[in-house]
């Protein structure tokens, strides 16, 4: 067989596509993979905006490291009593404190965001119990004090949130339940709520994103790197790896079956999830609805940032549901 030049660069491009090709999917699954085990002792990777030259090629190499989260606050810092709530869910024990309101009649459930622990929502915990409030802050199993260290960003989390409201429900039936949910939380909470239909009075959902596929799409752009084809093939390795579709995971979808009022929170800055994506679950909102834009600030909690005017929606929320039982 008589090699010509034509043919050994044929074959030369072919190996090189083939080789490319390989490594985008290993690539691919491995930042899946990664995205979803939180790790013990490693550095976390840092904001997608922030990372250098070498950092994009370290993470196309090694895969994202996320840490599995641990508190960086105690409850004990709020002197207010509490105590620790333990539930057997399908994926394992959930922790959860609880910080009861004496003569309260409804109990905020506040399920927090991916990478995080319950603890990063401590600081609305007085502001609720002044207004007459019980909370439950709970661990999403993967993190904090909950068991194992998995995650799937929203989607077996619902099943943590109708874990933690059946069996609170059993514990407390007088409590009357409000379901608060930050970014992943709140796509858990809508989650949760299309395939459970959860006897909830009311659901507030901050900074949710309207799809698993745009929301890393969203991070890609923060690096300024071409959003197709790795974010498609880390969603389809997403989908084979846990066996749920991932391209499928749209809450902008689920909160189309919402039954309950909606107070919907986002950060005017916020680049994890435009305003054009947030505007987009809101308006798929059937029933009563508020959009709250938090001015000059992004992908945050905003009892953190604007507690005065997070308190004033959580009011107005309130204000609606008495209004409803007149």
């Amino acid at each position: 067989m008589k090699w010509t030049k034509a043919k050994v660069a044929g074959i030369c491009l072919a190996a090189f596509v083939f080789l490319f090709l390989a490594f985008l999917q290993y690539s691919s699954y491995l930042n899946a993979f990664k995205m979803m085990h939180y790790q013990e002792g490693v550095t976390p990777t840092g904001a997608y905006e922030n990372l250098g030259a070498f950092d994009k090629i370290n993470l196309f190499v090694s895969g994202i490291d996320k840490k599995r989260p641990t508190a960086k606050r105690d409850a004990r810092e709020l002197r207010v009593n509490f105590e620790k709530l333990r539930f057997q869910g399908m994926r394992g024990e959930i922790t959860s404190l609880y910080f009861p309101q004496k003569g309260s009649r409804y109990t905020f459930l506040m399920f927090h965001g991916y990478g995080s622990t319950k603890e990063n929502y401590l600081n609305a915990v007085p502001i609720l119990m002044k207004m007459g409030h019980s909370v439950v802050l709970p661990d999403f199993t993967g993190g904090g004090e909950s068991h194992g260290s998995v995650t799937t960003v929203g989607i077996l989390e619902a099943d943590d949130v109708k874990t933690v409201f059946d069996q609170f429900s059993k514990l407390h039936s007088d409590q009357r339940i409000v379901l608060f949910g930050g970014s992943m939380g709140a796509v858990s909470i809508a989650r949760a709520m299309m395939l459970y239909e959860l006897p909830a009075e009311a659901v507030i959902l901050a900074s949710p994103f309207n799809s698993f596929l745009e929301t890393m799409q969203n991070r890609f752009e923060l690096m300024k790197i071409p959003t197709f084809p790795i974010p498609h093939l880390i969603t389809l390795n997403a989908s084979l790896q846990h066996g749920v579709n991932f391209f499928k995971h749209n809450p902008s979808e689920y909160v189309k079956k919402l039954k309950v009022p909606v107070l919907f929170h986002h950060g005017e800055l916020d680049d994890k999830v435009t305003i054009p994506q947030a505007r987009e679950i809101f308006d798929n909102i059937p029933t009563w609805k508020k959009y709250i834009q938090f001015e000059g600030v992004g992908h945050k909690f905003y009892a953190d940032t604007h507690p005065k005017e997070w308190k004033e929606s959580i009011q107005m929320l309130m204000d609606h549901l008495l209004s409803l039982k007149k």
